[in-house]
């Protein structure tokens, strides 16, 4: 059965104008979990903060493969809520986006060739991190404002991205200490790679959530079950109108 068989057989998905937001917003969380297994596996068999190559170690460069996947995914699904939001700011926001977006897939992509190494990927990938949860802590709370998502998952992004850059913050504020004070650069990158891992880790899975949670205002303004036709007066009997 071909897609406008689906829409149809159920002419609520063919009503729903947020159809796209929605399926770009499980691309987007999909394919980000699915980058999350080589990622969690490099980390837990990989030894990465060894030096040494391990029979593990190729799910590093497997997980950034699939984030070349992942972050257009991501970009294409924020210009969507922002055309729903229609605030500047988060258009503003979207636009830092789809720029570190594109820049950390070129990042990836030529380090994957060996063009670049390491250190230049993770240099783009901060921009990338801070323009994305920047983006999610605004939507959270427009989308909540104009009634398209619930409180629930309004809380989740916001706490969600002020993790993340509050752990950001962290970072930069430990590699300001870089060679003044040791032991207050590791506890401040320690403390910064917490928050912002949980934050990584869970934003793909509230895109999915968001993908089925999200809620359109004009299927809200007119709900489906509803035969408003009925209620017309040419479909009232001639009988019952006089009476």
């Amino acid at each position: 059965m071909d897609v406008s068989d689906a829409l149809a057989r159920d002419p609520d998905r063919a009503r729903d104008p947020d159809l796209s937001l929605r399926l770009w917003a499980f691309l987007a969380g999909g394919s980000g979990v699915v980058a999350l297994v080589p990622l969690i596996g490099f980390f837990a068999l990989g030894a990465p903060f060894a030096g040494t190559y391990t029979r593990w170690s190729w799910l590093g460069p497997a997980n950034d493969a699939l984030s070349i996947i992942v972050m257009p995914a991501t970009a294409v699904f924020a210009v969507f809520v922002a055309r729903r939001l229609r605030s500047r700011v988060a258009w503003v926001l979207t636009g830092l986006l789809v720029v570190a977006a594109g820049a950390l897939v070129w990042a990836t992509a030529a380090m994957l060739h060996g063009a670049v190494g390491f250190e230049v990927q993770f240099v783009v990938a901060v921009p990338f991190a801070v323009a994305m949860f920047a983006w999610t802590l605004v939507a959270s709370r427009r989308a909540a404002r104009r009634g398209m998502l619930g409180a629930g998952m309004s809380r989740w992004g916001v706490i969600m991205a002020v993790s993340a850059l509050a752990g950001v913050a962290l970072f930069g504020a430990g590699l300001l200490l870089g060679g003044v004070a040791d032991a207050a650069e590791t506890a401040l990158l320690i403390a910064a790679g917490i928050p912002t891992a949980a934050a990584w880790l869970a934003f793909p899975v509230w895109c999915v959530a968001l993908a089925y949670r999200w809620r359109s205002a004009a299927r809200e303004r007119h709900p489906p079950n509803q035969n408003f036709h009925l209620l017309s007066p040419s479909s009232i009997p001639e009988a019952q109108r006089k009476r």
